[in-house]
This record gives C-alpha cells, structure tokens and sequence, in this order.
C-alpha cells in the first residue's frame, strides 16, 4: 500500500446501498504519512444509489479532513465514475447536484490528489457489515 507524503493525509473512502436505490452507507479511514488512523467514520444518508454514498464519503471525509485541520489530501475511491464526476466542469445528475457543489466547495480550500483504487478496502468490509445489522 502507497502511503502519502510527510504533510499529506490519505482518505481511503467508500460507499454502497442495497439496492438501486436502497439504505445505503459511506465511510472512510483518514491516515497519515505512516500509516497511523487519524480518524474514522460512516454514515447512512438514507435511501440513496451507490453512486451518491460513494459521493457522500467523499464529502464527508474531505469535510472532516479539514476539520482536523489537514489541507492536503490524497483521495482514494473505488469509482472512476467518482472521480470524473469530481473533476468535471459539469454539475451532473440533478439527484447529485447539491452534493457534488459541496464536494467542490470543500475541495476549494484545500490541496488534493483522486486516485481510483481497484482492490477492496477494510472500510467496504465495515459499510457492509453494518448494513447487515
């Protein structure tokens, strides 16, 4: 696993619904240059499409980043689609509108890097899990 620099915090985020749409859930891990879990969440926006919880982590997680007070992110997600939609100059699906102007809003404040991640992450096991409960 690539870690950030020194002065970079990597988010490792993910988001899924049962269903299309379903109740669904976002979550993601915040850690340091050694690895070092600065802070974790999830959350269940409700009755919503994979594709706005993945949207959802990405807010949340660059949200609670800035909180902290770390301005230079690496984010990684396992969607493309995220990504593109992220770094578009399009605003997108009006289910996601509001929440992508927020994404962009937030990322204004802030020095980062979208990188697409194929292999699945601890937090997916974790979104999964609770969605079960």
């Amino acid at each position: 696993m690539e870690l950030p620099a020194v002065g970079w915090i990597k988010l490792n985020l993910d988001g899924a619904s049962k269903g299309k749409p379903g109740e669904a859930g976002a979550g993601g891990l915040l850690c340091d240059h050694i690895d070092i879990v600065l802070a974790a969440f999830y959350e269940f926006p409700g009755f919503k499409t994979n594709l706005y919880a993945k949207l959802m982590a990405v807010f949340r997680g660059s949200e609670i980043s800035i909180e902290l007070g770390h301005f230079r992110m690496w984010i990684e997600v396992a969607a493309s689609l995220v990504i593109s939609i992220v770094n578009s100059d399009a605003w997108g699906n009006w289910q996601y509108q509001d929440l992508v102007v927020r994404i962009r809003s937030a990322l204004l404040k802030v020095e980062f890097k979208l990188k697409v991640t194929f292999r699945e992450a601890v937090i997916n096991k974790q979104i999964t899990w609770r969605m079960r409960q």
